[in-house]
């Protein structure tokens, strides 16, 4: 019988941008806030979702610089891409594997969606990488809870429209699918 939490504390954020080219000291900052919050805190586990990198021209300092703050932490940190950092071809995750740059980080790059399960938190984390920013990629689509009873956590990167209001953009998330979303959080971005 896993010993699980009645509660998790969980920080979320989206959207850092690292290797913004319009100001990639404030974006490599604003990154190492983050890491001194969630270690302040005393979190569980960091939510990044989608848009960590800015595009496929990030320099390897800044690159590295990321990567270095992300090591600090001992904390799962689970990390989805978005449309600055989608997988198409060519992608900065071509050059970059996140998973391999610390073993407490997953990068979930499934297009169909996958599940991370940490066990030792009673947590399944669910998310569907982004191939590209196009109005078919539907970041919700495949989502099905983990079948344990474990704390379920969904990420979505995409634009959210209220119940009635067609998608106009890409990578849209309706009112309807969060309705009927069965997990205890949802981590949006964009």
């Amino acid at each position: 019988m896993v010993d699980w939490k009645e509660t998790l504390r969980l920080l979320h954020t989206s959207d850092i941008h690292i290797g913004d080219e319009y100001a990639p000291a404030r974006r490599l900052t604003e990154l190492t806030a983050l890491v001194d919050a969630a270690i302040a805190q005393r979190v569980d586990a960091l939510l990044i979702v989608g848009d960590f990198f800015d595009s496929t021209r990030v320099k390897r300092q800044d690159v590295e610089a990321a990567l270095s703050q992300l090591a600090r932490l001992t904390v799962p940190t689970i990390i989805t891409n978005g449309n600055h950092d989608a997988l198409d071809n060519p992608s900065i995750y071509d050059r970059i594997h996140l998973g391999d740059a610390c073993k407490h980080i997953y990068f979930v790059d499934d297009t169909d969606g996958r599940q991370i399960v940490l066990d030792d938190l009673h947590l399944a984390i669910w998310a569907r990488a982004m191939l590209g920013h196009e109005p078919c990629h539907r970041p919700l689509q495949g989502y099905r809870r983990h079948p344990d009873g474990y704390w379920q956590v969904v990420l979505a990167h995409g634009y959210y429209f209220p119940s009635g209001e067609p998608p106009d953009r890409s990578s849209p998330i309706q009112a309807q699918e969060i309705a009927a979303l069965e997990c205890d959080y949802l981590a949006l971005g964009h």
